[in-house]
């Protein structure tokens, strides 16, 4: 099963790049600093660039935060792209950057989402974004005071107000998807420094319900040359029915998580003991460490606040 065909595939328009350099006076908004302090470890650059365009038949001019190798001749090839949060964040870097830079990725955050994109990032530095631009609508700010709660909410309760709060987020965001192509387009055109071979879209909670409803609803989009934009789909912890691949070619790999606790009783029937457990987290842990997911000092954080406190 497909969610689109060929015959009803459309193709965006061109968009337009420009790098926008940093300087003494004008350096990027970083929604998210978590590890770029690793970049010149691991002899990784930034760089800013705006996309334009046109989406949903109004125009749009919005912001790409890339980091890639400093040397392109070590760039696998890989973009991992990701929108940031409609009111800030950039989860998937957090998650996957020790990965992305020991294996010559590249990370693209794409300010898809017009709240953050002018409620946040824009109206960081109004004179560095001046240029960025989308159809009016609520900002990020707008959002962050109207999330619903309800104390102790029924399963239901919580499923029918998160629904109706994304539902506001699709109102407020209807150029989102062409400007995700837009970013696609941009980043294998070698307009960005690199020319991307494989382009993956990933998101994880809020951003992971984009990646999801891109699935659902805009997998019709192209490239201007009528390509895939995406070679791979991966929301995160987004909830929903299972999602067949958009496109011959093209998969889709959900990912999902749960705060669930084992039962003593499903400890025991994994583990047999707490010292077998032990010592297969450590053995795991160890892995991490030499893998580079983890620092040692977060090791023994995790070892000790979580580890050694487990019993059954």
């Amino acid at each position: 099963m497909t969610i689109a065909t060929d015959s009803l595939s459309q193709p965006i328009s061109l968009p337009t790049v420009t790098y926008l350099p940093a300087t003494v006076d004008s350096a990027p908004t970083i929604l998210e600093p978590y590890h770029v302090d690793l970049l010149p470890e691991y002899d990784y650059e930034q760089r800013e660039y705006l996309v334009s365009g046109t989406a949903v038949g109004a125009p749009f001019c919005t912001r790409l935060l890339l980091r890639c190798p400093r040397d392109v001749g070590k760039f696998s090839g890989l973009v991992v792209t990701e929108t940031s949060h409609i009111w800030s964040g950039t989860s998937v870097w957090r998650a996957s950057n020790r990965w992305i830079m020991r294996n010559g990725h590249a990370w693209m955050e794409v300010d898809s989402q017009s709240p953050v994109a002018i409620g946040v990032v824009k109206a960081s530095n109004p004179n560095r974004y001046q240029t960025m631009t989308f159809l009016p609508g609520p900002l990020a700010k707008d959002f962050k005071d109207n999330i619903p709660f309800t104390p102790n909410p029924t399963r239901q309760t919580l499923e029918d107000e998160y629904t109706k709060f994304m539902e506001q987020w699709w109102a407020a965001t209807p150029q989102s998807p062409e400007v995700l192509v837009a970013a696609s387009a941009a980043v294998r055109s070698g307009e960005m420094g690199l020319r991307a071979t494989r382009v993956f879209l990933s998101g994880i909670s809020q951003t992971g319900g984009v990646t999801r409803r891109f699935i659902t609803h805009s997998s019709h989009l192209r490239l201007p040359d009528g390509g895939d934009p995406y070679n791979a789909l991966i929301p995160a912890a987004s909830g929903g029915p299972a999602l067949p691949d958009p496109s011959p070619g093209v998969k889709v790999i959900e990912l999902l998580g749960s705060e669930w606790k084992f039962s003593q009783d499903r400890l025991r029937q994994l583990y047999g003991t707490v010292a077998n457990y032990r010592h297969q987290a450590g053995v795991a842990i160890g892995h991490q460490v030499a893998q580079g997911f983890l620092l040692p000092c977060d090791a023994e954080t995790l070892r000790l606040e979580t580890v050694e406190k487990v019993q059954f």
